[in-house]
């Protein structure tokens, strides 16, 4: 029985369900063993690596925009470094203090996935826009179903998606040590 659901709720909560599964594929994706672009970042990636994968990735000629995704920790050691006294008073450190988002750092747009945290050794993937795609079949589906024995309702969301690496070449992955 529904009567006594918030939709807003079940609204929420389908929507989470359906958000971590895509973000597992895509954080998979980033984390793929073939890419051949690689650093050790011993434990905390910093802005130098940054600046190393930015160059990397501009060397086989990739000069439209970057992007990074980075788990929790290592986003964490990242902006702990833009809090040192290395960047004192600059709008980096601003933003990053004030909103703990990192922004733009070597002309690439940083960005944090829960779902890196539970990948071992998963630091963060650089990436143009060309190294991999997401392809949307369509927007999310919601069906219910009523289960008599159970005497309620099944409300299921489907997101029909995925994602998969076009150029390989325009990645570039940091791990642990």
């Amino acid at each position: 029985d529904l009567g006594d659901i918030d939709p807003m709720e079940l609204g929420r909560v389908l929507g989470k369900s359906v958000a971590l599964a895509f973000d597992t594929s895509v954080s998979t994706a980033l984390t793929s063993a073939t890419i051949t672009n690689t650093a050790v970042t011993g434990g905390a990636v910093t802005t130098d690596e940054l600046f190393t994968a930015a160059a990397a990735l501009r060397g086989v000629g990739e000069m439209g925009q970057l992007f990074a995704v980075l788990s929790p920790a290592a986003a964490a050691g990242l902006l702990t470094q833009i809090g040192s006294s290395a960047y004192a008073g600059s709008d980096l450190q601003n933003t990053a203090m004030t909103n703990s988002y990192v922004g733009n750092v070597a002309g690439i747009q940083i960005y944090q996935s829960a779902s890196l945290g539970d990948i071992s050794g998963a630091d963060g993937t650089v990436f143009s826009e060309d190294a991999f795609r997401i392809a949307m079949f369509k927007n999310v589906d919601l069906e219910a179903q009523r289960r008599a024995a159970a005497v309620g309702t099944d409300i299921v969301a489907s997101l029909h998606a995925g994602v998969g690496i076009t150029d390989i070449t325009r990645a570039y992955r940091m791990t642990t040590s």
